[in-house]
């Protein structure tokens, strides 16, 4: 008779380590500048957030927005930089300053494949410029009689 069986087994991995994302820098301190005409695809800004769990891999989003002025006509979008684990903030179409001079995008990150799912997020604030508009010129004129 045989002496082996199989026995199927479903085996959960913990983290004991903490693992919450922390931003390596305070990337919402400061309003970001940024041209009406700058280009479809300029990068407005690179954020990078890291882990103490060794060869771990963050993963960012973009919050949905509910207004204009919170992305929610997708004026931006992100790529990730595989070699630097950063998330890479990006113009999606043209900007129009008289539409909408401002914008609060906020971002999201969370170490993959731990078990706490802890998000943390701040927000960027950008500054739109206006260029390219003509200087309004005044010119006077001395309209005094010379008699």
């Amino acid at each position: 008779p045989s002496k082996s069986n199989t026995v199927p087994m479903n085996i959960q991995i913990t983290q004991t380590v903490n693992a919450y994302p922390q931003w390596v820098e305070d990337y919402s301190s400061s309003p970001l500048q940024l041209s009406e005409n700058a280009p479809v695809n300029t990068v407005v800004k690179r954020v990078k957030a890291t882990s103490s769990i060794p060869d771990s891999y963050v993963n960012y989003v973009i919050q949905p927005g509910e207004t204009p002025e919170q992305n929610s006509l997708r004026s931006f979008y992100y790529r990730i930089d595989e070699e630097t684990n950063e998330m890479v903030l990006l113009t999606y179409k043209p900007l129009d300053y008289e539409a909408l001079s401002s914008y609060t995008i906020t971002i999201k990150a969370a170490v993959r494949f731990t078990c706490n799912n802890e998000i943390y997020h701040f927000s960027i604030f950008i500054i739109i410029h206006r260029t390219g508009q003509p200087t309004p010129c005044i010119m006077t004129r001395d309209w005094s009689s010379t008699s």
